[in-house]
């Protein structure tokens, strides 16, 4: 298995207020992009990262589904109680994506709307649906998915870490295959590139650091308006766990 991974503020915020986790040696990776203000969205989306570091550390390995989606509600409440303790602090939050690779499957959580997409033989499979409150007439057909990029409603979540005490975090499991390249990113990056765009980038990077790369140069030549954070993992004949 191989993994790259990119932050960019962009070109017109002021700050960073995402966040990205590598560990190749047990399959774990995440993307956060943080919510509530240049220091509270950052302080939620390294609290998100660092949490799942050190529960991946305490355990000494890679975190099956299960345990990645419970550990995602246990960091939920440990952000919201620390944004409800601070006036600093007071709201913030974060989505996350994060996928743990084992036994020959991706283990997928998710809160928000980060995205992870599984390129695979020359097609692109969207894995994670948008807790939004757009995603439903989506769903239904209502509007189309250029129409969503510019929907006044498009940013408005109704699922993410840290707002709410409890919240039900999304759980999806993929078989996976030698050859698999999978991609986490904020939606610095979903915004602004359409599905086939991102599978033409993915075609014409064989390095999965200049892939990295390559993305984020994409968002940031079509607008850059927010933070960009890709993560791109490429599965090799081995994964952890196998």
């Amino acid at each position: 298995m191989h993994a790259a991974g990119r932050t960019h503020v962009g070109l017109h915020r002021a700050a960073n207020e995402d966040s990205i986790l590598l560990m190749p040696a047990i399959g774990l990776f995440a993307v956060a992009d943080g919510m509530g203000g240049h220091r509270g969205g950052r302080v939620a989306s390294h609290m998100v990262t660092g949490e799942l570091t050190r529960i991946a550390n305490e355990l000494g390995r890679a975190l099956d589904g299960e345990e990645l989606a419970s550990s995602l509600a246990d960091i939920n409440r440990k952000v919201h109680q620390t944004g409800q303790e601070s006036a600093e602090l007071f709201n913030m939050g974060s989505t996350c994506v994060a996928i743990s690779v084992m036994g020959g499957r991706v283990h997928l959580a998710h809160l928000g709307d980060s995205r992870a997409y599984l390129f695979r033989a020359g097609k692109v499979d969207q894995l994670t649906s948008d807790h939004r409150v757009i995603q439903p007439m989506l769903d239904r057909g209502e509007i189309s998915e250029d129409e969503a990029r510019t929907h006044p409603m498009r940013n408005v979540l109704t699922r993410s870490v840290g707002v709410e005490a409890d919240v039900a975090v999304t759980r999806t499991e993929v078989p996976i295959q030698n050859g698999d390249k999978i991609l986490l990113c904020s939606d610095g990056l979903s915004d602004l590139i359409t599905p086939m765009q991102l599978l033409d980038t993915v075609l014409a990077h064989d390095d999965i650091d200049e892939l990295a790369m390559g993305l984020i140069d994409a968002a940031n030549a079509a607008g850059g308006h927010d933070n960009i954070s890709v993560v791109v993992v490429e599965i090799g004949s081995e994964a952890p766990g196998d």
